[in-house]
């Protein structure tokens, strides 16, 4: 919600907006005669939204972390990375070690 209240952000967005949409109507303006074209010939007119190619976006998670792999990584960064800030809680960074204590554990729980 901050982001998208920010005036800094909303200005940068609207310009890349209208940057985007200037970008298109050069492109329709300079290639929606060829467009037009290809459409009218056999190999475009019989594509609609329906025939389009779909992405696959079916994810394997088989070569992802198991649970004791992840709790080992957990551990080892615990023990090698402990004093590297890892959060910010209303302005104050906060290690994983200090993360760890206030839910009170700590490398062996």
């Amino acid at each position: 919600v901050k982001i998208v209240c920010s005036g800094t952000c909303r200005t940068f967005s609207h310009q890349r907006l209208e940057m985007l949409l200037q970008r298109f109507n050069l492109h329709v303006i300079s290639q929606g005669e060829m467009d037009v074209r290809e459409m009218g010939r056999g190999e475009m007119a019989s594509i609609d939204f329906f025939k389009v190619g779909k992405v696959d976006n079916h994810i394997h998670l088989a070569a992802a972390f198991n649970a004791n792999k992840f709790s080992e990584f957990v551990k080892q960064k615990l023990v090698s990375e402990a004093e590297t800030i890892v959060a910010v809680d209303n302005g104050t960074p906060k290690t994983l070690t200090q993360i760890f204590s206030e839910a009170g554990l700590d490398e062996n729980h």
